[in-house]
This record gives structure tokens, C-alpha cells and sequence, in this order.
């Protein structure tokens, strides 16, 4: 299926998904961000300065960071991978559960992720 296929393609969107979500587990949001973005670190099509990309690394993992501020993701599984038919894009299904204080609350989230013309494939922030 979705991992045999995306093999050969470096870094699959499963892989890419579940190191995501470990780093949010651990409330490691600048690694979370790090890995949703790819590396290296682009804006468009150039890549960015090592400078500019922690800064947008910085800002992006505050605004996980607070985003997230009281809840904490207690598990989460990988449910299905979708390709497009040109397989360039990818649609990863999560469920996950979180805990924000003491309530328990189960949840799904679709990740939506893209291969650039390198092949290296990014989470759509």
C-alpha cells in the first residue's frame, strides 16, 4: 500500500505524520514544526537562510505552543494515507486523544501534505 509505494521516495508521509505527533507528545513544538516543514527550510521556491528559517521555526512552534497550552496529546495512531493520482500530494488520517485539564477528548485530523520538486515531502502549515 501507501508505505511500499512511498518507499523509494525518502521520507513518506506517514513517517513524516508519526514524527509529528511524537514531537507534539513530548510538547517539543520547534522538532514538530522542524519536521511538518521539511528540510531544508523553504519559502516558495528559495530556500531560506539558516537565520530566517529559525525564526520562522520559533514563531510557528509559539503559536503550536499556545495553541495547544493546557492540552496534551495522551496518544494518537495513524489511520490511512491517501495519494493523489500523481502522487505528489497525500492526505494522512490521525486519531489522537487530549487531555486538557483532566477532560478527555478524542479526535481526528487530516494532514495534508506535498512533495516539492526535490522530492522532499512538507506538511501544508
Amino acid at each position: 500500500g501507501c508505505f511500499a509505494l512511498a518507499h523509494e521516495m525518502g521520507l513518506e508521509p506517514e513517517k513524516i505524520v508519526d514524527n509529528y505527533y511524537k514531537a507534539l507528545q513530548k510538547k517539543d513544538y520547534v522538532t514538530a514544526i522542524k519536521v511538518a516543514l521539511g528540510d531544508p527550510i523553504m519559502e516558495g521556491d528559495k530556500e531560506l537562510s539558516k537565520e530566517d528559517a529559525e525564526q520562522l521555526i520559533n514563531g510557528l512552534a509559539d503559536k503550536l505552543e499556545s495553541s495547544l497550552e493546557n492540552t496534551t496529546i495522551t496518544k494518537y495512531s495513524i489511520e490511512s494515507c491517501e495519494f493523489s493520482d500523481d502522487k505528489n500530494s497525500a492526505v494522512v488520517k490521525v486519531k489522537f486523544t487530549t487531555e486538557t485539564d483532566g477532560e478527555i477528548e478524542d479526535e481526528e485530523d487530516e494532514i495534508d501534505l506535498k512533495k516539492d520538486d526535490k522530492g522532499v515531502w512538507r506538511m501544508s502549515l
